[in-house]
């Protein structure tokens, strides 16, 4: 999505698999550990809110933060 739409992926990394640090729950299932992935990318508002929207809506994802970090 980030490509496609002329973005850059400046870093990804994959964090291993950590436990959470209280019981989540989301779709109806409580979840104690997860996979943690870190993703840094440039790309418009636009794309940004179309990647949160299609990551919430995703069952495997239990939580999702965008963070806008705008260069001065």
């Amino acid at each position: 999505m980030v490509l496609s739409s002329g973005g850059i992926i400046r870093n990804t990394k994959f964090l291993g698999r950590q436990y959470l640090p209280k019981v989540m729950g989301k779709h109806q299932q409580l979840h104690f550990a997860g996979h943690h992935f870190h993703m840094m990318f440039d790309a418009s508002p636009k794309v940004q809110n179309d990647i949160y929207t299609l990551l919430k809506s995703d069952p495997r994802m239990v939580r999702i933060m965008v963070v806008n970090r705008a260069k001065m």
